[in-house]
């Protein structure tokens, strides 16, 4: 049933000829049967099926309809319509992964205090095979992967409205990474926040520790080669600050550079 709603949402999807039509009556009803066939499934096995219904729930209940929006928009900007259909899409993202969240912590026990700043203070008794090692680990796994769609979601919401405030997207990442520090998305999640800031700096130490992770995300060092490519040259009229982060991107960009001896780099590190 999952895949057919999410069949039909693409079938919608690629018929929209505007950004409101993305967010027709018929697409919304579409998309809340998606999300409780999703969460039906999800805690009735949170171990077989969980990560290909997990990944079809964000990408047909709330990734595409943003993407084809974004792709939709006239003129590269929003109206005031769109801005308010993407803008309650969103929330109700939010408020659905939260829900979620929740429910796992509930129904398999899960002591999420002091990782989950929203969580219940203690968790209740796991109810039957939902209490096992094995089911907890799942759900842990879906948890931190529930954490990442949120702070997406609130990114996402930076470009609808340029006032709001990033750290909000911040405060999910990192809780993502207190749940599973080995995985390394909500690094790189974080240096596309960080892009444009501190010149460079913040991204590239966040994709430097997401390459370092036991799971790095794949895309990472394509992201960290173009901070680093942007950031890279910094003449004389740039500030000093400005000028100390390229020295350093030239540095690394060296490191990386096979051809780079080690007596260059280290006496360009003197």
């Amino acid at each position: 049933a999952a895949t057919d709603v999410a069949k039909r949402l693409d079938d919608q999807k690629s018929c929209a000829l505007t950004a409101i039509d993305i967010f027709t009556p018929s697409s919304e009803i579409l998309r809340c049967k998606l999300k409780d066939y999703c969460e039906r499934l999800i805690l009735k096995d949170p171990i077989s099926h969980a990560r290909k219904i997990e990944e079809l729930l964000w990408r047909r209940g709330f990734y595409d309809a943003v993407a084809a929006a974004k792709k939709l928009r006239r003129g590269g900007n929003w109206d005031e319509a769109e801005k308010a259909l993407l803008s309650t899409h969103i929330q109700v993202g939010v408020g659905f992964y939260h829900h979620l969240i929740l429910r796992l912590q509930q129904e398999c026990g899960l002591d999420l205090n002091s990782i989950v700043d929203f969580a219940f203070p203690e968790p209740a008794a796991a109810k039957g095979k939902l209490g096992s090692t094995e089911v907890q680990q799942s759900a842990l796994k879906i948890i931190h992967r529930s954490l990442v769609c949120l702070g997406d979601l609130a990114r996402y919401k930076l470009d609808v409205d340029p006032s709001w405030d990033p750290m909000i997207a911040t405060r999910y990442y990192k809780m993502a990474i207190s749940v599973d520090p080995t995985i390394g998305m909500p690094h790189n999640q974080l240096g596309t926040l960080a892009a444009h800031k501190n010149h460079g700096i913040d991204a590239v130490y966040h994709y430097l520790r997401c390459i370092l992770c036991s799971e790095p995300f794949e895309g990472t060092d394509g992201n960290l080669k173009r901070v680093i490519s942007t950031n890279f040259y910094a003449g004389r009229d740039k500030a000093p600050l400005q000028r100390c982060a390229a020295r350093l991107f030239g540095l690394l960009h060296k490191w990386d550079n096979e051809a780079s001896s080690i007596d260059k780099i280290n006496e360009d590190c003197e």
